[in-house]
């Protein structure tokens, strides 16, 4: 049970090392800084998506804004949608 410990103690080093180099996903960085598990909170998948979406900032909002002439894309930071 001591190895366990100790080698989820290292990759959650490593986890949060790589997290705190990376370019993408700036946005859900502001929000949490720190890698780990979520708190377990009971919601439906649906509900867990949603809440996913908000956090990492893809939401849809900036291709309703595009399709009204208020966003120049309608891609969020990451490019993706």
């Amino acid at each position: 049970a001591e190895i366990k410990s100790i080698i989820t103690a290292h990759i959650m080093e490593e986890w949060q090392r790589m997290w705190e180099r990376e370019e993408k996903g700036r946005h859900l960085f502001q929000i949490q800084g720190k890698v780990g598990k979520w708190k377990n909170i009971r919601m439906n998948s649906r509900d867990q998506r949603i809440i996913s979406r908000l956090r990492m900032g893809h939401t849809g909002l900036n291709n309703t804004m595009h399709l009204t002439g208020k966003h120049p894309t309608g891609l969020c930071g990451c490019g993706v949608g």
